[in-house]
């Protein structure tokens, strides 16, 4: 294969398509893998854009302008016409299709080249996790309101949440953190999920408890709520509250409230650690 660049032709294409990378305020990469093919994502039909679709020569001025958008993480480039959607705000649809297509979509990826990050929770920030994951309600209803006007920091969901079940997850990824160090990462099976059935004991895959048996009845091991891996009554591995926690709890605090178990085992919830922020991942096939 002729070289361009030290590199050949079929490199070259490798990396353009698969690895494409762009620098944002000279500090930060921002890198770019194609969604598994036959799988499309696009405005829903009749619902404009928040970004306006642009003509393009190739796929980096796409990707760049993708690349350049705090709020875009996803873009499809199909005959020329590049669609950035905006994270937040956009209605999206994703079309599946066994036959070639002019179109191609591209994710963000992390460091890691592997997880696409679809929401983010920070303790005390007021937002309510069940209600906000899920979709339930608007941003009003989930959280403060000049909060979610200005995308503070506190809080951030992907509407490729809405598009869950249509999309070729393959493990999901919840992680807790605390003094910005990982403290509680669990791994889900992703696959034939929908946005809710996912989070599941039975669905685990990894976890740091060697009492959470992954496959036991639900009967025994359980999750007892939305973001919530417990045993009976107030003790388990993992909580997300929106409500006072406990006796304990300084009545001027503001929720929610991420509690984990810091040990090998389920605990009390009243011994257990506090989290500073919560995140899902998803990875693709």
């Amino acid at each position: 294969m002729k070289l361009l660049n030290g590199f050949s032709i079929l490199q070259t294409i490798f990396i353009l398509l698969q690895r494409s990378c762009y620098m944002q305020g000279g500090c930060s990469v921002k890198k770019y893998k194609v969604l598994q093919r036959g799988y499309n994502v696009f405005m829903q039909k009749g619902v404009k854009s928040f970004f306006q679709p642009k003509s393009v020569k190739d796929l980096n001025k796409c990707l760049k302008s993708c690349a350049l958008e705090t709020f875009c993480h996803i873009c499809t480039l199909d005959n020329g016409i590049c669609h950035i959607f905006h994270s937040m705000k956009d209605k999206l649809r994703v079309e599946i299709t066994d036959i070639p297509s002019s179109a191609t979509t591209y994710y963000e990826t992390g460091q890691d080249e592997e997880w696409l990050k679809v929401y983010f929770l920070k303790i005390k920030s007021g937002f309510r996790v069940a209600e906000s994951f899920v979709g339930n309600g608007t941003y009003k209803s989930w959280g403060p309101a000049e909060c979610t006007r200005t995308f503070c920091a506190d809080f951030f969901r992907s509407n490729l949440i809405d598009v869950w079940s249509n999309l070729p997850i393959h493990k999901v990824k919840m992680l807790a953190r605390k003094n910005n160090e990982d403290v509680v990462s669990v791994m889900f099976n992703g696959k034939n999920s929908n946005k809710e059935s996912w989070f599941s004991v039975s669905g685990a895959l990894e976890s740091p408890w060697k009492d959470l048996k992954i496959g036991r009845p639900f009967l025994k091991y359980k999750a007892c709520s939305s973001f919530e891996l417990c045993k009976e009554g107030e003790t388990g591995w993992f909580t997300i509250n929106n409500d006072k926690l406990y006796c304990e709890s300084n009545s001027n605090d503001i929720p929610p409230y991420i509690v984990y178990s810091n040990k090998t085992h389920y605990i009390k919830y009243d011994d257990g650690e506090y989290a500073d922020d919560f995140a899902i991942f998803i990875s693709f096939k």
